[in-house]
């Protein structure tokens, strides 16, 4: 009986703290461009508590504990001939589709409205040089893009800057931007609720199957 007292408190704590875990601890999607040279890298990363997965050019998927990484695997080569299994002859004609994508743009919109009201935009970072050959019309985009920075950096963990070129054509910097899921149980349900709408299970047919 003193066993069980001991060990029931132990099974209990073991079956709540996952959950308990899943509930408190926020869903973090991060995402890195870097421009140089006329060349983009993108990096993207999935971050829950400690465990992070990220998806970077040469090494296509990490797996990081504690941001150090554990797990590098060369996966592109593999889901590209995934992907190219797929049969691109099908039936139906690109009007056909296309109207199918319209009739099916009101599901979509209603899922991404409810998807972006569960997440937040936990930092922004950006610094640009941007020049467009022409001093006329970078000074225009400059005054643009200067009209927004204030409301860009008015919040903590945002920080946007840009710095215009006016003797060559460049986009050279950096953004990088983290979106914070709160509660990541919120959006397994909003998931499950969109994939039994017959609407929305109609119009991921539809972007499955593409425009011809």
């Amino acid at each position: 009986m003193e066993l069980i007292l001991l060990v029931l408190p132990v099974l209990i704590l073991t079956a709540i703290f996952p959950v308990a875990a899943f509930v408190f601890i926020p869903l973090d999607l991060a995402c890195s461009v870097n421009l140089r040279d006329g060349r983009i890298e993108t990096i993207y990363t999935i971050s829950f508590g400690i465990i992070s997965f990220r998806r970077r050019p040469g090494a296509c998927l990490e797996v990081l504990l504690n941001k150090k990484v554990i797990i590098s695997r060369r996966a592109c080569g593999m889901m590209k001939r995934f992907i190219g299994r797929r049969d691109t002859n099908r039936a139906g004609s690109s009007t056909a589709s296309l109207t199918g994508l319209v009739s099916a743009a009101p599901a979509m919109v209603r899922a991404a409205i409810r998807f972006l009201r569960l997440m937040s935009v936990h930092s922004l970072k950006a610094d640009l040089r941007i020049g467009l050959g022409d001093p006329y019309r970078t000074g225009i985009l400059y005054g643009a893009l200067a009209a927004f920075q204030p409301f860009l950096n008015d919040t903590p963990g945002r920080s946007v800057s840009f710095e215009p070129v006016f003797d060559r054509m460049v986009i050279d910097g950096f953004i990088e931007t983290v979106i914070r899921i709160r509660n990541p149980v919120l959006l397994i349900t909003t998931g499950v609720k969109m994939c039994a709408d017959p609407e929305f299970r109609e119009a991921l047919g539809y972007l499955s199957g593409g425009i011809e």
